[in-house]
């Protein structure tokens, strides 16, 4: 049984696996065991996987079908066997003190949850564009029932310090609590599925510390574009499971309203995001499919809540609500497309 678990979801990542992999390896701390899921990849990827387990006891591969992220995390829940759990995803890279940080903390202090600090990173195939490194000042406990006063502190770190709050990755999970709980991640959602299981385990955890130390490499490609597929319907609904989350996190955490519109706003930023690709032109709908497709969002929970709630105080939803009220789904359809000409707001902002 190792102290900690690392599970890496891979899929056609031969291009960064390697660098992901030998971050783990070359850990100051040993006591570990990674378990790699190539969740049907079509590239060099399983047999990058195969060389790594030959070469190092303490890695496990499982070849599975494509089920996407949460399935491939979920596959690596269940094979875990350490005492702790970190989630690296596989064209990331851990920080060499990165495990022994957070193991330590989690023993000296009896914590539930380490998070990390993370690096923000744009990148090319060569050369590192930009990096903001996102940490607070110094270490900072916290114990669940004060999420109130936690969550709006852990946000104001930076504008990048979104993922603080909802991204499963650069954090130290207590493995107890997770099988305790059968927590997992849903296999429904193909966006935003970490949000769900982030606030999850937080409603069951207690004691929690934000580390000052950097523990992680996030790294987004700068021609990466992951809004870029065909639309589809239930990708509102997705977007619904994390408001709805976020929801029941505000009735048992009693999070203040400066708070709440904060994260009200900041689902409305990918909300609108994903409504995106109903307007470029390489997913190729027409003029008809692609009212639908915004009838169909009128309809969703997410879109009537914000209708409501931002409505209220920002302009655009206000004229929603009233397009809304009157039915009127081409008007919507018009001032939509608007909006979004105004520009996507980039990811991490």
């Amino acid at each position: 049984m190792a102290k900690i678990s690392i599970v890496v979801p891979v899929y056609n990542e031969e291009r960064y696996l390697k660098h992901c992999v030998d971050s783990i390896i070359s850990q100051s701390f040993v006591d570990w065991e990674l378990i790699l899921v190539n969740d049907g990849s079509t590239d060099e990827s399983p047999t990058i996987c195969d060389a790594y387990a030959d070469a190092d006891t303490r890695i496990r591969v499982i070849h599975q079908q494509n089920k996407g992220f949460s399935g491939a995390r979920n596959a690596g829940l269940k094979a875990v066997t350490g005492t702790y759990l970190i989630l690296v995803d596989g064209d990331d890279w851990l920080e060499p003190n990165a495990l022994k940080i957070g193991v330590e903390a989690m023993e000296r202090h009896d914590l539930d949850l380490v998070i990390g600090g993370f690096n923000w990173t744009i990148a090319n195939d060569v050369d590192i564009i930009s990096a903001n490194s996102v940490t607070p000042p110094e270490d900072y406990f916290f114990r669940t029932k004060d999420m109130g006063e936690a969550a709006p502190y852990l946000w104001s770190i930076s504008p990048f310090a979104g993922p603080l709050h909802y991204c499963v990755w650069s954090r130290i999970y207590r493995m107890t609590i997770i099988r305790d709980h059968n927590l997992r991640f849903d296999e429904s959602l193909f966006v935003q599925e970490d949000v769900k299981f982030m606030y999850s385990y937080l409603f069951y955890a207690d004691r929690c510390m934000a580390s000052k130390e950097v523990f992680y490499n996030y790294c987004r490609q700068y021609d990466k574009d992951d809004i870029a597929e065909k639309p589809q319907l239930d990708q509102y609904r997705c977007v619904e499971e994390s408001l709805i989350t976020f929801l029941k996190s505000v009735l048992k955490f009693n999070y203040p309203e400066e708070y709440q519109m904060q994260m009200y706003y900041r689902t409305y930023d990918h909300f609108i995001k994903l409504s995106n690709k109903l307007f470029m032109p390489s997913t190729g709908l027409t003029e008809a499919e692609q009212l639908h497709h915004v009838t169909c969002m009128t309809e969703s929970f997410a879109f009537r809540f914000f209708c409501q709630v931002l409505g209220k105080t920002d302009p655009f939803w206000g004229s929603m609500q009233t397009l809304l009220e009157q039915r009127d789904y081409p008007g919507i359809h018009r001032d939509w497309a608007a909006k979004l000409e105004e520009g996507v707001a980039p990811a991490g902002e």
